[in-house]
């Protein structure tokens, strides 16, 4: 009862689908392998069927002796002796001349194995061929057996598969879509502070389109909540300039314009209190977005470790296949992408908190790289990603941060750069510190972008056709300094860029 309340409230879209899905997989899974059950009993009673009638070899010498003598009982004793063995139904012998025979059964199935016997008789001379024995098997029986497990298995499997999708269905409900729909109720409930101050036709919510799931009201809801903010933040500066027009009249017309310079004051009030509403809103929907990326973040993990397993083991099953490996390389690629934006997100909440420690330890920064570069090598199919290394350097750091740092530095350098030019990854030592640099011939950094290429979430002009959040190159300088180290940026506009990371060895003496 807990689980069909947790569903029946609200239907879940996406938890349908998942649902759904399961239980096509399912049935399909389920279907070849009661096939490949039933084909395996299929041939397990074929072959108890064959054994049965080679053990009808052992009563053809007594049957033989019998036609020798023309013993009818014997030989019908025999023949009935055959047709109650399990799944016989007839027997019967023929001389070899065909003036003499004898049957026993009848043949009551549609399908039937026939196998002939040759009656061969020795006595105290050589063998003499008598004549032959035909014994009829059913095989109906055995395909009645057949269709009675199937139906069982179907059955069984079916009841099974539709309990895991209720119970999937439920938990979904409850872990994700709830937490969806409560977010979507906070917006909401922001909205109508914000039409206090906007006109009456902007605060009027869009249409609801038809369709779609709670991911897409949750997205229209903050599309129309921005829409709403611009709205306002637009009023606000209107407001702004009209007070400071309206105060250079007032130092001309002070003594005729006194009432109009006080309700300028009042007007000056309330402005600054929609100003402080809408900081306080903002402020707000940061710390909702902070959230929902965190549950996005963890949610998600488990979702995409499975696709990922999955994909490999698609893998081992369709490797001669060229296409259906080329598509599970684009679906490893997009996980791959998906993880690493997820662990940017999570590091980018660990440090807004400010609760994140470093794990240090040895770390051949070489060998890190080393395997960096091959990661990228496989990300980006085709391009020229070089690591220049004079040996093992080793520094006391984290080391799944500096995963971080240097895969979102080979991200951006090939990203930024066109795919005939190679990106070089180097990796020197300069006495008690360590040098990491990032090179790229691309299409550089303009001089007003360097000094805000590390803030959060800014992107420059050159960056409206690549994809990203703004969120790397905030998040390297963040753990940069966490080491204590430095980062320069060196870039050319249409020339390249170094990006030069600068660690100490021993993080303690750092300090």
């Amino acid at each position: 009862m807990g689980l069909l309340r947790s569903i029946s409230p609200v239907r879940s879209r996406i938890a349908i689908r998942l649902a759904l899905l399961i239980i096509a997989v399912s049935s399909v899974m389920t279907l070849f392998i009661t096939m490949a059950q039933l084909l395996s009993d299929y041939h397990q009673q074929r072959d108890d069927l064959d054994r049965q009638l080679d053990q009808v070899q052992v009563l053809l010498p007594s049957l033989a002796a019998s036609v020798w003598t023309f013993n009818d009982r014997q030989i019908l004793l025999g023949l009935r002796a055959v047709v109650n063995l399990p799944n016989i139904e007839r027997a019967s012998i023929a001389t070899l001349a065909g003036d003499n025979s004898w049957s026993e059964g009848e043949s009551r199935s549609t399908s039937v194995v026939t196998r002939n016997y040759s009656l061969v008789y020795g006595g105290r001379g050589p063998d003499q061929r008598l004549g032959s024995m035909e014994v009829t098997a059913s095989l109906d029986s055995i395909y009645r057996r057949l269709l009675s497990r199937a139906v069982t298995l179907l059955l069984s499997n079916g009841v099974k598969t539709f309990l895991v999708a209720l119970l999937i269905l439920a938990l979904f409900r409850r872990l994700v879509t709830s937490r969806l729909e409560a977010l979507e109720a906070r917006i909401s409930n922001l909205l109508p502070g914000l039409s206090l101050f906007l006109p009456r036709e902007a605060s009027v919510p869009p249409s609801e389109p038809k369709g779609g799931d709670e991911i897409d009201r949750l997205e229209r809801g903050f599309d129309h909540m921005t829409g709403q903010l611009r709205q306002a933040v637009t009023e606000l500066q209107d407001s702004a300039a009209s007070l400071r027009d309206a105060n250079g009249e007032l130092d001309i017309r002070v003594r005729r314009r006194t009432a109009e310079l006080e309700a300028a004051n009042h007007s000056l009030v309330e402005a600054k209190k929609v100003a402080e509403d809408a900081a306080e809103t903002e402020r707000q929907i940061r710390r909702e977005q902070r959230n929902f990326l965190s549950m996005v973040s963890h949610e998600f993990r488990l979702p995409l470790s499975i696709i990922a397993a999955s994909s490999q083991l698609l893998g081992l099953f369709t490797r001669h296949d060229a296409v259906a490996q080329e598509e599970l390389a684009k679906i490893t690629r997009a996980v791959g992408r998906m993880s690493g934006l997820m662990t940017i997100c999570l590091a980018d909440e660990r440090l807004e908190a400010g609760i994140m420690t470093l794990g240090l330890a040895p770390v051949d920064l070489s060998v890190l790289a080393e395997e960096l570069c091959g990661e990228a090598r496989q990300v980006f199919a085709g391009r020229d990603i070089v690591l220049r290394t004079g040996g093992k350097v080793v520094l006391e750091a984290d080391a799944s941060l500096l995963r971080i740092v240097i895969s979102n530095l080979l991200d951006n350098a090939v990203k930024f750069s066109t795919p005939d030019r190679a990106v070089e990854l180097v990796v020197i030592e300069d006495g008690d510190a360590v040098i990491l640099s990032v090179v790229d011939r691309g299409i550089g950094i303009a001089s007003d972008d360097r000094d805000r290429i590390f803030e959060k979430y800014y992107r420059s002009n050159a960056a409206d056709g690549v994809h990203g959040a703004g969120l790397g190159l905030h998040i390297v300088s963040q753990i940069v300094d966490l080491h204590a180290g430095t980062i320069e940026i060196d870039s050319q506009p249409g020339q390249g860029t170094t990006v030069s990371v600068r660690l100490p060895r021993s993080y303690a003496q750092s300090r």
